[in-house]
């Protein structure tokens, strides 16, 4: 696998889980969420080894962080159990 290929893995892996933050009626546990932002992560991982990242890469990956700070509140009304882990694990 190219490392184009295993970045569209990658973001699409992102959107999959993004889908779940704009499921209507739904109430997301919080390993629904930790995986949310673990593709995320997975992502930036990848995205930290490459060079040049092609502009539509760039481009589709705003787009689903946006989706992210649009369904931000879904993660906040989890808890602050999510809210500390991702604190240690960005502050540390």
């Amino acid at each position: 696998m190219n490392h184009s290929t295993s970045l569209e893995a990658g973001l699409n892996h992102y959107k999959d889980a993004l889908n779940l933050l704009e499921i209507p009626n739904i109430s997301l546990n919080k390993q629904q969420i930790l995986d949310i932002l673990a593709a995320r992560d997975a992502l930036q991982k990848k995205l930290e080894f490459e060079e040049n990242i092609p502009i539509e890469i760039w481009s589709k990956l705003v787009e689903q962080d946006n989706r992210l700070k649009q369904n931000a509140y879904q993660i906040t009304e989890v808890g602050s159990p999510v809210v500390r882990v991702i604190r240690r694990t960005y502050t540390s």
